[in-house]
């Protein structure tokens, strides 16, 4: 795949305890944004999750045996979720940029914009891998060896083409979310092939590049004013700016600051 201008998306809890994130190997950088693991014994309640132009495979783990007892695919979103859930859970997952995803999996992604089901919809093959490798693994590091040759198996087997004009409009968007130039084909061209590699249209796909630029701007440098933070990343105004952080986390910018600044005060 062609390179694209680097874009790593954050969630809105990076530092909480129990939240860790491996990176993938050479062979997959570029595909896939990291591994990552959470357990939620350690940070109970109110966990918040926010678009971030990724889609996971979730596995869950029961804590008293270590294995892994089920899992599940959670497609690219373009809204908020705050789950308030007593049970608490070990999880691991895999987690694919929106635009790699499409490399990995039999079908076109039109219509999967925040789908949910099971990993065997997506990746052929994956309830056999499941069953016979996947389910009897105790660690992480087995873990992610097992599903890096599985996905890379499936790079090779399926052998996709992405289209150039859908990465070189997604290479626009990613270095300037307010300017796309079309080129050689028609707008509507470009959706089509948008909605065929991602499952977005070209203008919510610069919308969440634009507020998670905000999001690791707010990140790197909290103390930032609004009408800064705005005018850094391409907002119309400091209402826009608040708009759209309200849409894509249910809070506002200052809000996500004091989120960012609690979750800081629990790494160990």
């Amino acid at each position: 795949m062609a390179k694209l201008a680097s874009f790593y998306p954050i969630v809105a809890t990076p530092k909480r305890a129990g939240y860790k994130e491996y990176l993938p190997s050479s062979a997959l950088t570029g595909y896939i944004r990291c591994f990552w693991e959470a357990d939620d014994r350690d940070f109970p309640g109110n966990n918040l999750v926010i678009p971030d132009l990724c889609a996971d495979i979730i596995f869950m783990i029961d804590s008293e045996t270590g294995l892994v007892t089920n899992s599940m695919f959670v497609g690219v979103s373009n809204a908020p979720f705050e789950s308030d859930n007593e049970n608490s859970s070990e999880l691991f997952a895999v987690r694919f940029y929106a635009w790699s995803l499409f490399l990995f999996v039999e079908q076109n992604l039109a219509g999967s914009m925040n789908l949910v089901n099971e990993p065997e919809d997506m990746f052929h093959g994956y309830s056999s891998f499941f069953r016979e490798e996947f389910a009897e693994t105790t660690t992480n590091a087995e873990r992610i060896s097992l599903l890096e040759a599985f996905l890379l198996r499936k790079l090779i087997m399926l052998d996709k083409q992405i289209h150039p004009d859908f990465l070189n409009g997604l290479d626009q968007l990613l270095r300037n979310p307010s300017q796309l130039t079309p080129g050689a084909i028609s707008i509507r061209q470009l959706e089509r092939l948008f909605q065929k590699h991602m499952g977005l249209a070209p203008k919510q796909t610069a919308k969440l590049i634009r507020f998670q630029r905000g999001l690791q701007t707010i990140y790197r440098n909290p103390n930032i004013s609004g009408a800064e933070l705005a005018y850094l990343n391409g907002f119309a105004d400091q209402a826009h700016l608040i708009k759209q952080f309200k849409r894509y986390s249910n809070h506002t910018p200052e809000e996500m600051k004091q989120i960012f600044l609690q979750n800081v005060a629990n790494v160990q």
